[in-house]
């Protein structure tokens, strides 16, 4: 899109009382928007038609100095302003959600800085994600306060790479961004070869998945033998290649980065608890590889936005909470146009809920699936065929009737060794009071 934005804003002497972005780009997670930055800002410095008219590109997170950020915005006087959700709430002098970050110098409310009665243009990337998070408040409150009547040819452009049945629901929703007033919106889906539409992983992965019986040291073990031969493998083929290991949760990476270190192998770990500035430094120790950092051993909150090209395996040392955060998380390998591997561990036990899931995306890519897999995946299906009201054959009708005769005999025969126990004990107890008698 072709934004009336630049004059030489940037350039002017005195600080404005607000800033008038023409364009705002949300995302759902602070590395995600830093990532948006670093792109666009180097997107407008090396093109000539934007870098001629001055166009600027800020981005403001959560966990960051307030005031300072306030202070930075004045003086740039941004085009673009990319941001998460809560500090851009916070900046435009309203929380709507416990999602906002308030600011920490103990002011009761935030200090205002900018005005959205110009943006043309409001990006929501990772949308999937953004409207079912709990950003419902934030997005409508920004799509009000936005006066997109105003201004010709204002759009809302919403982006994902797993956009579903269960997204379209969501978004129907949203009343102040897709209501009936506006044209029928414009759908851009990639496909498969076949032409079909779906949640897939880029091709160019190879996708790897392994059923394990133990998710405990057996895992860990087997993950420390791929690691060894990845790093291997990379320094041969490429001189600066990196690997990514993606845990559950927060303990998970942390207990996982300090066992892999415990056996000599160097790794940054990067997970929610962590501050904006050492989220920031891990990425860039692992970017650039400092003392022969090159693994990262995170979280989620890697899943999505990590753009470094050298990344040349994902390992899933846990499947994950949803088919599309195992998207997202092959998505960091393989990219722009280069090959990667994608390497799951799927714990009998654990995983079984996302098996058929997870069996489909491989379909779609022409993945090997393993035959445990595969039976795994058909046994929670036909558990879920049996659910509540599911209808039964014969054969089932009777072995479900077979094992409750089985199993009401064996009550009522331990019922019966009950009562000949019971019995059996007020026996000896009167014979002992009789034989105390006779004494």
């Amino acid at each position: 899109a072709s934004l009336q934005i630049g004059g030489g804003k940037s350039r002017q002497s005195s600080k404005p009382e607000f800033v008038h972005p023409r364009a705002i780009v949300l995302a759902p997670t602070r590395v995600l928007a830093q990532q948006i930055f670093e792109v666009a800002s180097a997107l407008v410095q090396n093109t000539p038609s934007l870098a001629s008219k001055g166009v600027t590109v800020a981005v403001v997170l959560g966990g960051a100095a307030y005031h300072q950020q306030m202070s930075d915005l004045l003086t740039q006087d941004p085009d673009v302003i990319i941001a998460t959700p809560g500090r851009l709430n916070s900046l435009c002098g309203h929380v709507a959600t416990k999602t906002a970050t308030t600011p920490q110098d103990g002011e009761s409310e935030p200090a205002m800085c900018i005005k959205l009665d110009k943006v043309t243009e409001l990006v929501i990337d990772e949308a999937d994600m953004m409207l079912s998070l709990g950003f419902q408040k934030d997005l409508n409150w920004f799509a009000q306060l936005v006066n997109h009547a105003s201004i010709e040819g204002f759009r809302v452009v919403l982006t994902s790479a797993t956009w579903g049945t269960a997204t379209s629901a969501n978004l129907s929703r949203f009343e102040s961004i897709s209501s009936a007033e506006q044209d029928d919106p414009v759908i851009l889906a990639t496909t498969d070869e076949a032409g079909a539409a779906g949640q897939m992983v880029t091709k160019n992965v190879t996708q790897l998945v392994e059923v394990l019986a133990h998710k405990g040291a057996p895992r860990f073990n087997h993950l420390v033998q791929l690691l060894v031969a990845a790093l291997k493998l990379g320094k041969k083929d490429f001189e600066s290649s990196r690997v990514v290991v993606f845990c559950l949760h927060k303990s998970q990476a942390r207990q996982v980065g300090k066992d892999l270190k415990a056996k000599g192998i160097e790794n940054v770990v990067l997970e929610g608890d962590m501050s904006q500035s050492a989220r920031a430094a891990a990425i860039e120790t692992f970017r650039h590889g400092k003392e022969g950092r090159r693994i990262l051993v995170a979280t989620d909150v890697a899943a999505r936005g990590l753009d470094i090209l050298t990344i040349s395996h994902v390992f899933n040392y846990s499947l994950g909470i949803s088919i599309e955060s195992y998207i997202h998380r092959c998505g960091r390998t393989g990219r722009a146009g280069r090959f990667g591997v994608a390497h799951t561990f799927v714990v009998k036990g654990v995983d079984e809920n996302l098996s058929p899931d997870l069996v489909g995306v491989l379909h779609q890519a022409n993945q090997k699936i393993p035959d445990d897999l595969r039976i795994m995946a058909s046994k929670v299906l036909k558990k879920r065929r049996q659910g509540p009201g599911a209808i039964k054959s014969k054969e089932e009708i009777e072995d479900a009737e077979e094992l409750r005769e089985v199993r009401e005999a064996n009550r009522e025969k331990q019922r019966l060794m009950n009562q000949n126990h019971q019995r059996g004990s007020k026996k000896n107890q009167n014979a002992k009071r009789g034989g105390r008698g006779r004494k």
